[in-house]
């Protein structure tokens, strides 16, 4: 299993999903979704539209692909990481 790396289209948390877009390209059939268990599983918390990560892709038959061993990856991680252990400065993370 190989890790990719994708951009978080959307990600709904009244629905429990999302979609990534891959960065290897590809059209709207190429998006990996996203699922509220994995995200559990990869503990993550939340996901932003335009965050980078990286993802392992699993196939579904009859559905679209669902990422897997989900990661967030440069600015955000940091952020995410000094948040989750308590200690971050004033303009590194900002909630709407």
């Amino acid at each position: 299993m190989r890790e990719e790396r994708g951009t978080i289209l959307f990600c709904d948390v009244a629905k429990k999903c999302g979609f990534i877009v891959p960065s290897s390209g590809g059209d709207k059939s190429d998006n990996v979704f996203i699922g509220s268990a994995e995200l559990a599983r990869s503990g993550v918390r939340w996901l932003n539209s335009g965050d980078y990560i990286g993802f392992v892709r699993r196939l579904r038959p009859g559905h679209s692909a669902e990422a897997t061993n989900i990661r967030l990856l440069g600015a955000e991680a940091a952020d995410y990481q000094m948040l989750r252990e308590g200690r971050f400065w004033a303009g590194s993370f900002t909630q709407e």
